[in-house]
């Protein structure tokens, strides 16, 4: 058994071995967007607010221990992050919803499935359309509610108190579902027993980093356990599609010595770098420039390796954590994480892909990477295969030598065409980026069931018309169409031009979702197979 809430526990050391050092960097802003200071917050100020925060939701929720506590709130301010930390000090369990998610039927039927004692949520939420349902409180900021030091309030837990491996820490959400709603992840304390074995806790360094994502998902959240570990100082911008120009402030005025962003968003500051010397001078001086949640286009990994700036990945999942990281220098090829405690299995692909295209990188045999059902990160039996009782990731790889695998996507990158053969939907959007980086920010092909693909594409602020743009795409990517067959050839009649944003990202890492594309721009799509 362990300490109550890894994450209280761990913020609890923190603040008692270092409690002057710096944990978080707010900007003081002006019209909410321009940088004007920047107001440091200890680890002791951070422990003592969480307790403020704690007593302050015992006080006005009094609610039995362990009750499931729902917060629908952004999770981009140091203020969510008290409500989230204050809410399991108290000794309950927070339900942690994307105020992203809108839908008042959905945030119903999830708050529902976990029996939530009461409902917390920000301003920008619509809180009080579950009041019928809930007891609902509105969020306020830390800054503007009264903060209880009233030690008569007495807390139910403290670091004596402790967790059995299979007690839920927190309830989050996959941010990528496809099923007209999230999916409920518990994550339990045997995930962050697994994840502590998986990870090299180094001794304290105070790196400097700027945030990765929302506090209400996993990724970033689960992250505080190793910054409160080498007492991380996390800068704190309110958002997260950083500008040129805030890298190079947070850089210039917070001392940033670290950077790490998703995939999608690297991608666009990578591009940004390559327009501006200033800002590709910063990204040489980090030691890696660390990446989640998809694999980076080969011309940004390119473009990195020639301009002497060094890149890291890993592959980690909302229901298990991490589970594979980089081997050697090249970002594309990964190693299994061996921990104690954890167990997995690469297994081959049960389906018939063609083989003897060139265009195909599924000549090579496809594995799956599998949690099986006694590891330690092997998520709840709803999550898994009812027939093995694993886990199957979807995530597919190709060994490139004995224990070292190249990311190929998921097995939602391999659609099924009309004829019944594969089309690897990867391979034409890696070329695509390869080929066409200043025409397409991002693109995704798409046409499952159909006879060929079509690619949708949001495009760079060119000098075009959609004519000229769609021209000069189709005369580039005339050397994909030469060794393929006919369902893996994007024809000059298929392609759509959108808005840039316009694509359905997942509401966390920004990866763009091929079904729902294919849903949002139906009646476009099929038009271009009149």
């Amino acid at each position: 058994m362990e300490p109550l809430s890894p994450f209280v526990t761990a913020l609890e050391e923190a603040a008692t071995a270092y409690p002057e050092k710096v944990a978080f960097k707010l900007p003081v802003l002006k019209d909410k967007k321009i940088i004007q200071g920047w107001r440091d917050i200890t680890y002791k100020q951070t422990h003592d607010k969480m307790v403020g925060v704690a007593r302050y939701w015992l006080k006005t929720l009094q609610l039995p221990p362990r009750s499931v506590v729902g917060l629908w709130l952004p999770g981009n301010s140091f203020s969510d992050m008290l409500h989230i930390f204050g809410i399991m000090k108290a000794g309950y369990i927070p339900h942690i919803l994307l105020s992203d998610i809108t839908n008042l039927e959905v945030v119903r039927a999830l708050f529902k499935d976990t029996d939530c004692g009461a409902i917390l949520y920000t301003p920008s939420a619509s809180g009080e359309g579950l009041s019928k349902d809930f007891v609902c409180h509105p969020i306020m900021d830390t800054e503007e509610i009264e903060i209880s030091e009233d030690s008569s309030i007495v807390i139910p837990f403290d670091s004596e108190s402790v967790l059995n491996e299979g007690d839920t820490v927190v309830i989050v959400h996959t941010s990528g579902s496809t099923s007209g709603r999230p999916k409920i992840v518990h994550i339990r304390q045997k995930w962050f027993e697994a994840n502590h074995h998986k990870s090299i806790m180094r001794k304290p360094r105070s790196p400097v980093i700027p945030r990765l994502g929302t506090f209400s998902h996993i990724g970033q959240l689960g992250a505080f356990l190793l910054y409160f570990t080498e007492t991380v100082c996390l800068v704190m911008l309110p958002w997260l599609d950083y500008s040129a120009q805030d890298i190079i402030q947070m850089y210039k005025e917070c001392g940033l010595s670290h950077f790490l962003q998703y995939a999608p968003a690297l991608s666009r500051t990578i591009r940004a770098a390559q327009q501006n010397p200033e800002l590709r001078a910063i990204l040489q001086t980090f030691p890696v420039l660390f990446y989640l949640g998809t694999s980076l286009p080969e011309s940004d990994i390119e473009w990195c390796k020639q301009n002497d700036i060094r890149l890291k990945t890993a592959l980690a999942l909302t229901e298990t954590g991490s589970l594979m990281v980089q081997s050697g220098d090249d970002p594309n090829i990964l190693h299994i994480i061996k921990a104690e405690g954890c167990s997995y299995k690469m297994v081959p692909v049960d389906a018939d892909l063609d083989t003897s295209s060139d265009n195909s990188v599924t000549q090579s045999r496809l594995l799956e990477l599998v949690v099986l059902s006694d590891s330690m990160d092997c998520p709840d039996p709803s999550h898994c295969d009812p027939v093995d009782g694993n886990f199957h990731t979807k995530d597919l790889f190709e060994e490139i030598n004995p224990g070292e695998y190249k990311y190929r996507g998921r097995h939602d990158d391999i659609m099924q065409m009309a004829n019944s053969s594969k089309c690897d939907t990867k391979y034409i959007e890696e070329r695509v980026y390869t080929l066409c980086r200043d025409l397409v920010s991002t693109c995704v092909v798409v046409g499952t069931q159909k006879p060929a693909p079509a690619l949708v594409v949001e495009h760079m602020p060119v000098n075009l018309t959609e004519k000229e743009l769609i021209q000069q795409l189709s005369e580039r990517l005339a050397s994909i169409n030469e060794g393929g067959y006919t369902h893996e050839r994007i024809a000059s009649g298929r392609i759509l031009v959108v808005s840039p944003g316009e694509l359905p990202r997942t509401s966390t890492k920004r990866n763009v979702i091929r079904e729902a594309t294919e849903i949002k721009f139906r009646n476009q799509i099929n038009a271009l197979y009149a």
